[in-house]
């Protein structure tokens, strides 16, 4: 009785290639693919620290790192920290709590070294609005953007011409003073304003 001869032996003269791994050890030969394999049997994904779970829930939660985070340390795709997490049976945060306390601070594009209750104390000091009453007076009590009158009580502001966090030598300079309506005010400091006005 003749044997069946065998099919899909490597090219002769060929040598298996190393396991993509990086470990050095050369592969088998997949009779079924007729191709070399990519890895030794085992060395697939190679363990890294983020498929350890106790290591990944400290980071995610203790330290409040994202998945996107988390990702970018080891050079893989987030979908791979994703994985481990279903995995491991790590619930993922909303995007609400995933932002929380991130951009607060020196981390918010907005900040301003912190002066924010420091001029929330002083707006509320009567020598602030007794100086507020001067620069609405010398201005007629109309807004210098658009002209409109003083219609309702905080219908206009005081708005500092160089801003209050850069310059606090100016704070109570008039010539830094200039009063505007609510809705100007509010222009001059948004993106609409692409010529910066009334901003020094």
């Amino acid at each position: 009785m003749k044997c069946k001869p065998i099919k899909n032996l490597p090219p002769a003269g060929q040598f298996p290639p190393l396991c993509k791994c990086g470990c050095g050890n050369p592969v088998a030969w997949d009779q079924h693919e007729n191709a070399w394999d990519v890895y030794v049997h085992g060395h697939y994904r190679p363990k890294r620290l983020y498929h350890d779970e106790a290591w990944l829930r400290e980071q995610y939660f203790a330290r409040n790192r994202t998945a996107d985070e988390i990702a970018d340390e080891f050079g893989v795709c987030t979908t791979a920290i994703i994985k481990v997490m279903n995995k491991a049976g790590i619930e993922r945060r909303d995007r609400s709590a995933s932002r929380m306390g991130r951009h607060v601070g020196p981390d918010n594009g907005s900040w301003k070294g912190g002066v924010t209750p420091e001029r929330q104390r002083l707006y509320k000091n009567g020598h602030w609005l007794e100086f507020c009453a001067e620069i609405y007076a010398r201005d007629n009590y109309t807004c210098q953007r658009c002209g409109a009158p003083k219609k309702e009580p905080k219908s206009l502001h005081a708005h500092h011409l160089k801003p209050w966090g850069d310059e606090p030598a100016l704070r109570f300079e008039k010539s830094n003073m200039v009063t505007l309506c609510r809705d100007c005010h509010a222009w001059v400091h948004s993106k609409a304003n692409v010529n910066h006005e009334f901003l020094q």
